[in-house]
């Protein structure tokens, strides 16, 4: 009797189990055209993936292009002096840059002297080199050359401060 009831008990699970998975195969896709689906797929990164080597390839010969990096330009350079040099544009681009950092540190610096009630801006020359500040000219006192290497050291980018402003005590 027990063996019946568990066998009938396995059944039904069983049964249910069968007419859910059939109902839920029905709603959804399932399995159906997985196939054509999954070949879509290859075909399209196949696809993908020749555009992207034809295009490196197009990049790859511009960048050839700009180095003037042709075979023909490359044995003429040997010919004309005996090597083939290219400097990258960066380095040129970042020396651009810095140097624009510079002449904004000078202007940064020399507008905060124009503020600055006890400093003449006319009087202190303002030089930057690579965030190096030099502070050239006259003052009247040892308490404007501190000011004027805070103002100068406040301002950003700027990485050190060297003062040769002389002192002129006025009588």
């Amino acid at each position: 009797m027990k063996n019946l009831l568990i066998s009938l008990l396995m059944g039904i699970i069983l049964g249910g189990g069968g007419v859910w998975y059939f109902l839920e195969r029905d709603r959804a896709p399932g399995l159906q055209g997985i196939d054509q689906r999954a070949e879509a797929v290859r075909r399209n990164i196949d696809e993908t993936a020749a555009a992207a080597a034809a295009r490196a390839r197009e990049l790859f010969g511009a960048k050839l292009e700009a180095l003037e990096l042709d075979p023909a330009e490359i044995q003429e350079e040997m010919i004309r002096t005996g090597q083939v040099v290219r400097r990258k544009a960066r380095e040129f681009g970042q020396a651009v840059a810095e140097a624009a950092a510079d002449a904004r540190i000078t202007t940064e610096i020399k507008a905060a002297l124009l503020r600055d009630p006890e400093l003449s801006a006319w009087d202190v020359s303002v030089t930057t080199t690579d965030g190096h500040v030099i502070l050239s000219g006259d003052v009247t006192s040892t308490e404007q050359v501190g000011r004027a290497i805070l103002l100068s050291y406040e301002t950003p980018g700027v990485r050190e401060v060297t003062s040769v402003l002389q002192v002129e005590e006025t009588g």
